[in-house]
């Protein structure tokens, strides 16, 4: 809900289904005449005491001015307001960015649904630039999330959120999602430059606790230039369940730059647990010291990859089958099929794939082709374009 105030003539509009400075609500009013002199945006509460006492002092303003049908309507407005706990942000006064995006600051709600989020530039600074938590049906698109000590994005508990066109960089972790039991988290066509960690975060993107259907990590582009970034793994899987018919999906992301950790790297599936996961169709340049790996878990697919590392300090191997939670995880029906790899470890050595031989018989395992003919030029010399 956003309200004006104006001087002179006053105008009251109401307005369903309608966005304000990228925040889409369910409805808008305007308190106006002429000249503005009071402007606040209001979108999810818990923000200050401060910003509800100014809302509702304008608030009584208006009523003072308007009877009937259209008072009740503002009333029930502002009852709505309160009591789906919506929190007041300042807005940003039209300031933007260079590439368009409004500046911001933090976004933080909770228990909020039906909701765009959108075109913003928000610099989270110690604080998560977007926190969502106990939301649904969200979807968060064309933002700049960047410099925080924190993460771009976090959903804690949140279900059918979808993030798709954004650009994080200099954060700590680019999509945090946490405890999440409905699915619906869709994380595609963003691009992550420069993940700044330190570990535990590191990720373009973490699922932890994550279980249920339609939950995918796609098509996104990351990279991490070594001397500006302190990644760990790129793709986290820790903890988290699909479902038989639709698996959390992890499929034709680009990524490139990893270390100097010596835990790190590309892709992970079921990191201390977790089943029904896929990662297949994506493309892996010097991601760090493994390029794919299942570190537990069951139902677990990596398919028609492509992975390449040069030789460095620490780079390991290219795709890793080995339980490394055996008091906690069984480790099991595990498919590895049709990859391309071409990796050289630290000491110079082509070291394409390990398989501890502690998560059963690898389906597909001689499928595959370990000292593929690929080089760094199966991804693209400029991969990060949004600004």
């Amino acid at each position: 809900m956003s309200l004006f105030f104006w001087k002179g003539a006053f105008r009251f509009e109401i307005e369903k289904n309608s966005e304000y400075y990228g925040i889409e609500t369910k409805r808008r009013v305007y308190c106006t005449t002429g000249k503005m002199i009071r402007e606040m945006n209001a979108s999810h509460l818990s923000r200050t005491m401060t910003a509800l006492i100014l809302m509702l002092a304008v608030s009584a303003v208006c009523l003072l001015l308007f009877s009937g049908r259209v008072r009740t309507k503002f009333i029930g407005l502002i009852s709505e307001a309160i009591s789906s706990k919506t929190s007041f942000m300042p807005n940003a006064r039209g300031l933007k960015d260079a590439s368009g995006r409004i500046i911001s600051e933090a976004v933080n709600l909770s228990g909020i649904h039906d909701l765009t989020i959108s075109g913003r530039a928000i610099a989270g600074g110690a604080v998560p630039a977007i926190t969502l938590n106990n939301c649904y049906n969200i979807r968060i698109t064309g933002n700049k999330l960047f410099n925080s000590t924190d993460v771009g994005i976090h959903l804690f508990r949140c279900t059918n959120i979808t993030i798709d066109h954004n650009y994080f960089t200099n954060v700590s972790t680019g999509v945090y999602v946490q405890q999440t039991s409905g699915g619906g988290i869709v994380v595609t066509h963003n691009q992550f430059l420069n993940m700044k960690g330190p570990m535990p975060r590191g990720q373009f993107v973490q699922f932890d606790h994550l279980n249920g259907p339609g939950c995918s990590i796609s098509h996104n582009r990351g990279e991490n230039i070594p001397g500006k970034s302190n990644p760990e793994d790129a793709i986290n899987l820790y903890m988290s369940n699909g479902t038989a018919i639709s698996p959390i999906t992890v499929a034709g992301n680009w990524i490139r730059g990893g270390g100097p950790s010596k835990t790190g790297g590309g892709i992970v599936l079921g990191d201390a647990g977790g089943s029904y996961q896929v990662a297949e169709n994506n493309v892996l340049i010097n991601p760090g010291q493994y390029g794919i790996g299942i570190a537990a878990g069951t139902n677990l697919r990596i398919l028609n990859n492509k992975i390449y590392a040069a030789k460095n300090s620490f780079t390991n191997v290219g795709i890793t089958i080995w339980n490394q939670y055996t008091n906690t995880s069984s480790c099991a029906l595990i498919v590895v099929r049709g990859n391309q790899v071409n990796w050289t470890n630290s000491n110079g050595v082509s070291n394409p794939a390990w398989n501890n031989g502690n998560c059963g018989t690898i389906e597909g395992w001689g499928e595959n082709s370990w000292n593929a003919r690929i080089n760094p030029a199966i991804l693209p010399a400029v991969m990060i374009t949004s600004k």
